[in-house]
């Protein structure tokens, strides 16, 4: 499902935060900022997503990932994470970063 209003606008506000940080170049604290999103509405596909652009930055493939794996179950509830052909996908995007 969707997060509750107030706490997108919590994680939106982490996201500017973490915006803000990768701008300046410092790519450690946006992916803490990412983090603190995703963990502040975890079924906010964006959040996550964002936190696996950025943990992928810093060089944390498997990390990435598996943010990637939450991004779609937030997205989709029903989807299956583990089909080959998402996994692939997001190997790919991490791989080009």
């Amino acid at each position: 499902g969707e997060a509750p209003i107030y706490r997108r606008n919590a994680a939106n506000a982490s996201l500017a935060r973490a915006k803000a940080a990768a701008d300046a170049g410092d790519w450690t604290s946006a992916e803490r900022w990412a983090g603190a999103a995703a963990a502040d509405a975890p079924e906010y596909a964006l959040a996550h997503q964002q936190h696996a652009i950025y943990l992928s930055r810093l060089g944390r493939d498997d990390d990435a990932i598996e943010e990637w794996r939450e991004a779609l179950r937030a997205a989709d509830p029903g989807h299956d994470v583990h089909d080959r052909r998402v996994l692939v996908a997001v190997r790919r995007r991490v791989s080009r970063r």
